[in-house]
């Protein structure tokens, strides 16, 4: 549905790596979508996770749509490759992630984004994927949040033992010793859920 994004990767990362930014639910609570959602200075909750993302050194960014998909894409023609979540309403955001996550090239890694977490800075994320072990994620004071780097090896595990793990939260708890919390501060444990709320 939109044209690709050029493969980037710095050499002192990790691994080649993918973002996906989950965008499929309705959004409430919020009365919109939230990848429509904006900022106090205009900008979308999407425009302003995937300037993060270049501004971090990666360009290469899954959306993963849903609810008002046609207008999410509409207002962010270039943004990413598009996936759609048709049962968006039935399914969660694990089989969300799922659906891009399959996407990848082999030996990929991919950091899992929701659409909400918003205030993020660039230089956290790149020290997130300097990151080694099987999994890493952004959390503040040793408390786990958002974005969550995810190994090529946790990447494949997870598409095939789709049964097994409901919830990305249930993956990272069974791997709990191999997790590395990077500061990413108070933005890493936030979520929007309520309107007006600004940065």
């Amino acid at each position: 549905m939109a044209t690709a994004m050029t493969l980037y990767n710095s050499e002192d990362f990790a691994w080649p790596c993918a973002v996906i930014v989950c965008a499929a639910g309705a959004g409430r609570r919020m009365g919109i979508n939230k990848a429509l959602a904006r900022l106090a200075n205009g900008q979308s909750f999407l425009d302003h996770i995937s300037s993060c993302i270049r501004a971090a050194g990666l360009s290469t960014i899954y959306v993963v749509t849903g609810a008002q998909a046609d207008e999410v894409i509409a207002a962010h023609p270039n943004a990413a490759q598009w996936v759609h979540n048709f049962a968006w309403n039935e399914t969660s955001m694990m089989d969300s992630l799922r659906l891009a996550l399959r996407r990848l090239p082999a030996q990929w890694a991919a950091i899992h984004w929701p659409v909400d977490c918003v205030g993020i800075e660039p230089d956290a994320i790149r020290a997130l994927l300097r990151e080694r072990q099987h999994c890493a994620l952004l959390g503040h004071r040793g408390k786990w949040g958002h974005p969550v780097l995810l190994s090529p090896r946790a990447v494949r595990e997870l598409v095939v033992c789709h049964k097994r793990y409901s919830r990305l939260n249930d993956y990272l708890a069974t791997f709990a010793t191999n997790v590395v919390c990077v500061e990413g501060g108070e933005a890493a444990l936030n979520n929007v859920n309520v309107p007006l709320r600004t940065l």
